[in-house]
C-alpha cells in the first residue's frame, strides 16, 4: 500500500451556513477537527462529528453544512483566503466557526496500481478514537492546523498521511476482504496476477504469461481483470510502470534513458512521451520539481502536485 496525500485547506463553517464547491477530480481526505455537521456528497448526506475521517468520492460536488436550521450559503471559491502558513481557508461564517474540516487531495494505491478509493461512490465515514496511536496524532495534527506556523503544513500533512493510514489498518482489520477498499483484490488468480507486474515491471509481459501466472485462459484473464481493475492488463501495467519511473526520477540520480530501461521502456522517447501524456510533464522537469531546493517553493510545489495528481488518475 501506498498513500499520498496534498493538504490544500481547512474549512470552517458557522451554524446555519452551506459552504458548497465544485467537484474535484481525485478524491479527497476530510478531518473533522471541531464541531458537527453535515457533508453533502452527491446525493448523499452524510451526519460528521470530532474525530471523522471521511474519504469523498472523485467527481462529485461536496459541501459542508453547519448544525442548525440553514439560513445562508457561499461558494468556497467566493470565500477563500490565504492563511501564513500557506493553506487555503474557506470561511462560510459571519462571526464564529462551529464547523471545522481540514481537506486533503489523496492518493492511496494497492498492488502499485490499483486505487483504493477509485471505485467509491459515496462517501465512507470512520473513526477510530479507541486507538491511542491515532489520538495523539490527531491531537497533533489539530493543533497544527489551529496555530499556523513555519512548517506547519509539512508537518500536518505528514500528521494526516499518519493518521489516514491508522484507519485504512482498522477498517481492513474489522471488514477484511469485504472492506470495499480490497473487493478487487478478492480473487487470487488475479492477485498473483498483479503481484508480478508490481515485482518485475521490466519484465517482457505478454496476455499469456499474465494468463498463465493466473492460472487463467487468455480471454477469461482478460475480461476478468478488466472487471476488477477497471483497466485492462498492459493499461495496469503502464500505470505501474510509470509509478516506478516516478519514483526513481526523485530517488535515484541515474539518467532518464537508464530510468526508462529499469522500468520496461526500450525507447527513451516513447518513455517521455508516455510518461508526459499521464503526468502532464517531462521526466526531466519532473525530477527537477521534485529535488529537495524546491520543496519550499509554493509555484514549484503546486505544478508537481497537479502533475501527480494527474500521474494517479
Amino acid at each position: 500500500m501506498d498513500v499520498r496525500l496534498e493538504a490544500f485547506g481547512v474549512c470552517e463553517v458557522e451554524r446555519g451556513w452551506r459552504l458548497t464547491s465544485v467537484p474535484m477530480d481525485s478524491p479527497t481526505l476530510h478531518y473533522v477537527l471541531k464541531g458537527e455537521g453535515v457533508l453533502e456528497s452527491g446525493n448523499s448526506r452524510v451526519p460528521i462529528g470530532p474525530g471523522d475521517i471521511i474519504v469523498a468520492p472523485s467527481g462529485a460536488r461536496k459541501n459542508f453544512v453547519g448544525p442548525g436550521e440553514m439560513r445562508d450559503e457561499i461558494a468556497a471559491r467566493e470565500a477563500c483566503v490565504l492563511r501564513e502558513d500557506g493553506l487555503a481557508c474557506f470561511r462560510a461564517c459571519e462571526t464564529r466557526a462551529d464547523l471545522v474540516v481540514a481537506c486533503a487531495a489523496v492518493s492511496a494505491t494497492c498492488a502499485g496500481g490499483y486505487g483504493l478509493f477509485d471505485r467509491l461512490s459515496d462517501p465512507l465515514v470512520e473513526r477510530v478514537e479507541d486507538s491511542e496511536p491515532f489520538r495523539s496524532a490527531f491531537a497533533a495534527m489539530l493543533e497544527e492546523f489551529s496555530k499556523p506556523a513555519a512548517g506547519a503544513v509539512t508537518l500536518a500533512e505528514a500528521l494526516m498521511k499518519q493518521c489516514l493510514v491508522l484507519m485504512l489498518r482498522s477498517h481492513v482489520e474489522r471488514f477484511g476482504l469485504a472492506s470495499p477498499f480490497l473487493a478487487h483484490l478478492v480473487d487470487d488468480r488475479l492477485a498473483r496476477a498483479v503481484d508480478v507486474m508490481v515485482s518485475a515491471p521490466a519484465r517482457a509481459h505478454s496476455l499469456g504469461s499474465l494468463a498463465a501466472t493466473a492460472g487463467m485462459s487468455r480471454s477469461a484473464f482478460a475480461a476478468r481483470f478488466t472487471s476488477a481493475y477497471g483497466r485492462t492488463p498492459f493499461e495496469f501495467l503502464h500505470a505501474v510502470r510509470l509509478e516506478s519511473a516516478a519514483r526513481l526520477l526523485v530517488a535515484a540520480e541515474l539518467p532518464v534513458k537508464v530510468v526508462a530501461a529499469t522500468v520496461g521502456y526500450s525507447s527513451r522517447s516513447y518513455f517521455s512521451r508516455a510518461f508526459r501524456a499521464a503526468y502532464g510533464i517531462d521526466p526531466s522537469r519532473y525530477r527537477g520539481l521534485s529535488g529537495p531546493r524546491n520543496a519550499t517553493n509554493t509555484s514549484v510545489s503546486g505544478e508537481l502536485g497537479a502533475a501527480r495528481h494527474r500521474g494517479r488518475s
